[in-house]
C-alpha cells in the first residue's frame, strides 16, 4: 500500500466505519480527553459581573479566554436573549470574537463582525460544563482532572497624567462599549480640558469645554461629565487610547442590532430611530416622572438587558448650565458626527421605549460613551525566509523530552537545539520497510534549550505530534512525503512548495490561517479541529482526501480539486457546498452545517453520504446506486428515493418529514433508523441482512417484519400498532413496542422465536415504559396470559427495565451489588455480588458483551465499544435480575 493511502486509512477514515450517528461527537469528546491538562470554566452563577460585563479567564497567569454577559440577537429569529458567552484568546492575548460558546447550554454563536450579526448554532451534545484544553479546544463534555480557571473583571483603565479612571465594559453585538459615562477632565495626553466657564462663556465658546454635576467632584464618577461637541472632536483626544467617541453610524449599527424588528432602516430619518432599543438600553432604576408630565404619560424604566445601563443624567441647560437639565428624565449621548451646522446625538426618555436620533447646537453639554470594535485579530505571517531543515519553537516543559518520529533517505537526522548543540540520530531509510508503525522514534532529552529546534537531514517522513509546537517553518525539503503536526499550538502555517509532499496532517491546533502554496503531489490534507474561517485549496490539484471538519469555515472553494474522493467538512458554518463537479467523490461528510441544497445527483461514485443536521428540504440520490451508508437525519426531507440501492447497508433518516419510504429494493440493509417521521406503514420482508430496525415516534399502524433471519433488535415504540407479525426472525432478541395499541398481544407472542431460557439466553420485550414515557399515550394492555406465554418462549416482558410478572404490576429486585469504574477507561467492575450471568446491551437493544465472553467473571470490558449508553443486566443464580445503566 502506498504511503498516503495507508496513513489515511489509519488516521482518518476509520471512525466513519462505526454504526452510530452520534459517533463523531463522541470521538471528538475522546480527542479532547486525550489532550492533557484541562481547564474548567466556572459556572456563570459564580462569575461576578458587578463591575464589568466582560471577564478575563485565566489559567494560572495565562489569559486563555474572555466571557461576556451580553444580549444575543439571532440574525434569523431577530429576537434577543441574555447569555454568558466564552470567546477564546488569540495567541497575542487578544480575543477572537468571531465564535463564541454558551456557558449554560451546548450552543455556539457565529459572528459576522463586519455585518454586526450573529447566528445561533445548537450542538447535539449533553452539556456537562465548559472545558478548555491546553490547545484551546472547547468541550461541553465533562473531562477528568480539570483544574478550575479564575475569572477577573476586564476593565477599561484610563490613565491621564495623575488621573486614573476605570470603566466597566459591555459587548453589544460586534462592539465593545463603556457601560458608564466618561468622567475625565483631561485630554488623552494628560493636559486639562477647559472647565469652570460662566453661562455666557459656555454658550458662546467654540472651544472644547467640560462641566460636571453641581460642580461637585464627588459626583463625577457616578454621573460622568458633560462635554460640548467641540471636546468630542478635538484632536487632543477625548476617548481613552484605542477607543473612540462613537460615530452616528456606530450608534446606528448598535441600535439596529439590539432592535432589528423595531428599527427604522432610513439612515436619514431623524427622531424615532427604534421602537424598543430604549427599553433594552436604559437602566432599571433612576428614571422618574418630571414635575409637569405630559397628559397620559407613564413612567417606563428600562430593562437593561443589553447591559448598556443608560442613566438619565440630562444635559446642560441654557438657563443655568451647571444644572443637569432633565436629570432623571432623559439621557443624552453625543455622536462624533455633524448634521449641517449642528451635531447628532442619541436620546432616551423617561416615558418611552424608543431610541431618539436628533441634532442640536454644538454648545450643549451631553454625556459620552466610548466604543471599540470587537474585531477578530488575524495573524498574518511575515514573508518566508530562506531556511534549511524544519525550524520549530515549542512550549515544552523543561522536564519533558522532545519526541518525534522520522524517516530519512540517508538514515540519519540532526536536531540542533537553542544552544547550538547538535544531536545526531539514526533513523529508518525507507517507509515500506517499517513494522509496527511509521518512522523511528527519536527522543531528545528534556532541556531548557528545547524551546527552539532545527531538524535537518534528507527527510522523507516527519511526525511532530503533541510537542507543544507554537511555530513551524519548513525549508527546502524536496524529499519530504509526509508532515504530521497534530495536537500542537500552531496558530498559522506557511509552507514552501514541497514537490514530493503527499500527506499533511495539522489537526487539533489553533490554526487561524494556513498558506499551503503549490503542492503538486499532495493527496491527503487534514486540518480538522482548528479555528479556520477559510482555506485556499486552489493549488492542490492531486488532492484526494480532505478533512476540514470542526472549524469556522463559511465558504469552501473546491473548484480546482476535481480528484477528491473523500471530503469531511462537518461542523462548520457552510450554507452552500458546490460539489457537483466532484465526480470521483466516494465519501462526503457535511453534517452540522446550514446547507439548504446539496448537489449530489450526478456523483454516482458516492458510497458514503453523511449530511445530517442541515436545512435540506430535498435530496436527489436517485442515481447514487453505489451508496452503502447514508445519514440524512435532522433535516426537512419529505421524500427519499431508495430504489436501486442494492448496496445500501446503513440508513439513518430520523427526524425528517417522511410519510412513506420504499425499502423493497434495499435488501442489503443491516441497520435502519427512521424514527421521528410521519410513517404510517412499513413493510420489511425477506431482508436477509437486516440486524436492527429503529422507527419510534412515527404514526405506524401497519408493520410487516417477516423472513428477516438476522434481525436482532426492533424498536417501534410510540406508534399506533395493534399487531406485528415477526415470523421467521429467529435471532430476534430485543423488541421495544411500548406506547402502542396492543390490547391482545398473544398473536405477537406466537410469531416470536423461542429462546432457551429466561436467564442466559432470554429475549426482551419492552411492553410498557411508564418511567421514560409516562406522558406519552400508552395503549398497550398487559395480561397474565400474555406474560405467561412470553415467558414460556424465553421472553422477559418489561416495564422499562423492570420485568413484569403475573399478578404483580412491577417487580423491583433486590440489589445485587454495584458497578464501579476501574482505572482503565472503558472497563467496569461488579463489586458486592457474584452473579450467575451478566449481559450488556446497547441503547438500541443489541447484545454486545456477556460474562461468557469475558476474561474475568466480574470485569465488564467495553474498550472496543463506541461511547454511548449501555444497559447491564445482572442475573443471580436464583433467576432474579438487576439492571444498571453505564454511560461510557
Amino acid at each position: 500500500m502506498e504511503l498516503g493511502a495507508a496513513l489515511f486509512l489509519s488516521n482518518y477514515t476509520t471512525p466513519y466505519l462505526m454504526k452510530r450517528t452520534t459517533i463523531l461527537l463522541l470521538l471528538l469528546t475522546a480527542l479532547w480527553q486525550s489532550l492533557g491538562a484541562q481547564v474548567q470554566v466556572p459556572k456563570p452563577s459564580d462569575a461576578d459581573f458587578a463591575t464589568s460585563n466582560v471577564l478575563a479567564v485565566y489559567d494560572g497567569g495565562l489569559r486563555i479566554a474572555t466571557i461576556c454577559r451580553e444580549y444575543i440577537v439571532d440574525s434569523n429569529l431577530k429576537e434577543g436573549v441574555v447569555a454568558d458567552v466564552l470567546y477564546l484568546a488569540n495567541e497575542d492575548g487578544s480575543t477572537n470574537y468571531a465564535f463564541g460558546y454558551d456557558l449554560k447550554e451546548a450552543t455556539h454563536y457565529s459572528w459576522d463582525l463586519e455585518q454586526n450579526s450573529c447566528d445561533r448554532l445548537y450542538v447535539d451534545m449533553e452539556y456537562e460544563g465548559l472545558f478548555i484544553s491546553q490547545t484551546l479546544t472547547v468541550s461541553y463534555a465533562k473531562l477528568a482532572n480539570a483544574r478550575t480557571a479564575t475569572l477577573q473583571p476586564l476593565l477599561l483603565t484610563d490613565q491621564r497624567g495623575d488621573e486614573t479612571t476605570s470603566y466597566g465594559i459591555v459587548k453589544i453585538g460586534a462592539q465593545l462599549w463603556m457601560r458608564e459615562n466618561l468622567a475625565t477632565l483631561r485630554w488623552r495626553d494628560g493636559s486639562k480640558i477647559t472647565t469652570g466657564l460662566s453661562k455666557s462663556q459656555w454658550w458662546s465658546t467654540e472651544e472644547a469645554a467640560v462641566c460636571y454635576y453641581n460642580n461637585d467632584l464627588n459626583l463625577l464618577a457616578s454621573h460622568g461629565a458633560l462635554y460640548n461637541f467641540f471636546a468630542v472632536i478635538d484632536s487632543r483626544g477625548l476617548a481613552p487610547e484605542g477607543w473612540t467617541v462613537p460615530s452616528d453610524d456606530a450608534w446606528h449599527s448598535m441600535i439596529h442590532y439590539v432592535d432589528p424588528k423595531g428599527f427604522e432602516p432610513n439612515p436619514d430619518l431623524l427622531d424615532r430611530e427604534s421602537e424598543h432599543a430604549g427599553l433594552l438600553l436604559k437602566s432599571t432604576e433612576g428614571w422618574r416622572v418630571p414635575p409637569v408630565p405630559d397628559e397620559g404619560a407613564v413612567l417606563k424604566q428600562g430593562n437593561n438587558l443589553t447591559g448598556f445601563n443608560a442613566r438619565p443624567m440630562g444635559s446642560t441647560s441654557q438657563s443655568n448650565y451647571m444644572d443637569y437639565s432633565a436629570e432623571g428624565y432623559q439621557a443624552y449621548f453625543w455622536t462624533s458626527s455633524i448634521y449641517e451646522k449642528s451635531a447628532l446625538f442619541r436620546r432616551f426618555f423617561w416615558d418611552e421605549d424608543i431610541a431618539n436620533r436628533w441634532f442640536e447646537s454644538k454648545n450643549y453639554g451631553y454625556s459620552v460613551r466610548c466604543v471599540q470594535p470587537a474585531t477578530k485579530v488575524e495573524i498574518v505571517p511575515s514573508a518566508p525566509q530562506v531556511i534549511t531543515g524544519v525550524q520549530l519553537e515549542t512550549n515544552l516543559d523543561t522536564k519533558t523530552p522532545f519526541m518525534i518520529r522520522a524517516v530519512s533517505k540517508s538514515g540519519e537526522i540532526v536536531v540542533t537545539d537553542a544552544s547550538g548543540a547538535k544531536h545526531t540520530f539514526t533513523v529508518d531509510k525507507r517507509i515500506d520497510q517499517l513494522m509496527g508503525g511509521v518512522g523511528t522514534l527519536v527522543s531528545l532529552p528534556a532541556s531548557e534549550h528545547n524551546d527552539k529546534l532545527t531538524i535537518s537531514g534528507d527527510l522523507i517522513y516527519l511526525d511532530l505530534s503533541g510537542q507543544e509546537i507554537t511555530s513551524c517553518r519548513v525549508g527546502e525539503a524536496n524529499l519530504l512525503q509526509a508532515l504530521i503536526l497534530n495536537n500542537n499550538k500552531l496558530t498559522q502555517l506557511t509552507l514552501p512548495t514541497l514537490p514530493d509532499l503527499r500527506l499533511l496532517y495539522v489537526h487539533s491546533n489553533r490554526l487561524k490561517s494556513v498558506f499551503l502554496g503549490a503542492q503538486p503531489q499532495l493527496t491527503e490534507l487534514v486540518l480538522m479541529t482548528n479555528l479556520l474561517s477559510k482555506v485556499d485549496l486552489s493549488q492542490l490539484p492531486a488532492l484526494k482526501h480532505l478533512g476540514v471538519a470542526m472549524n469556522q469555515i463559511t465558504e469552501l472553494d473546491l473548484t480546482h480539486n476535481v480528484a477528491l474522493q473523500a471530503l469531511d467538512c462537518q461542523v462548520n458554518m457552510l450554507r452552500e457546498l458546490h460539489i457537483a463537479h466532484l465526480t470521483q467523490l466516494k465519501e462526503l461528510h457535511c453534517s452540522k452545517n446550514k446547507i439548504t441544497t446539496l448537489p449530489v445527483a450526478d456523483l454516482t461514485q458516492l458510497e458514503k453520504l453523511y449530511c445530517a443536521d442541515n436545512k435540506l428540504k430535498t435530496l436527489d440520490i436517485s442515481k447514487l446506486n453505489n451508496l452503502t451508508e447514508i445519514n440524512c437525519s435532522n433535516n426537512e426531507l419529505s421524500t427519499l428515493d431508495l430504489k436501486g440501492k442494492k448496496a445500501l447497508t446503513e440508513l439513518y433518516a430520523f427526524t425528517n418529514q417522511f410519510s412513506q419510504l420504499d425499502l423493497s429494493e434495499a435488501k442489503a440493509l443491516e441497520t435502519i433508523s427512521i424514527g421521528d417521521n410521519q410513517l404510517s406503514q412499513l413493510a420489511l420482508v425477506d431482508m436477509g441482512h437486516l440486524e436492527s430496525l429503529s422507527a419510534p415516534f412515527n404514526t405506524l399502524s401497519q408493520l410487516t417484519l417477516t423472513d428477516c433471519p438476522n434481525l436482532g433488535a426492533v424498536s417501534v415504540f410510540a406508534n399506533r400498532l395493534a399487531s406485528i407479525s415477526l415470523a421467521n426472525c429467529p435471532k430476534l432478541t430485543i423488541l421495544e413496542i411500548n406506547n402502542n395499541r396492543f390490547t391482545d398481544p398473544l398473536p405477537l407472542v406466537e410469531s416470536l422465536p423461542t429462546h432457551p431460557d429466561l436467564q442466559d439466553n432470554a429475549g426482551y420485550i419492552v411492553f410498557l415504559n411508564s418511567n421514560e414515557y409516562g406522558d406519552f399515550p400508552e395503549g398497550n394492555v398487559k395480561s397474565d396470559a400474555f406474560i405467561t406465554a412470553a415467558n414460556k418462549k424465553g421472553w422477559v416482558v418489561l416495564n422499562g427495565e423492570t420485568p413484569l410478572t403475573t399478578h404483580i404490576s412491577e417487580v423491583t429486585p433486590a440489589a445485587m451489588g454495584q458497578i464501579i469504574s476501574t482505572d482503565h477507561e472503558g472497563c467496569y467492575e461488579i463489586v458486592g455480588a457474584n452473579p450467575a450471568l451478566w449481559q450488556v446491551y446497547t441503547a438500541e437493544g443489541l447484545l454486545v458483551a456477556t460474562s461468557r465472553q469475558a476474561h474475568a467473571d466480574n470485569v465488564i470490558d467495553l474498550t472496543q465499544q463506541p461511547h454511548g449508553v449501555y444497559l447491564v443486566r445482572l442475573i443471580a443464580h436464583d433467576g432474579s435480575q438487576q439492571s444498571y445503566r453505564i454511560v461510557r
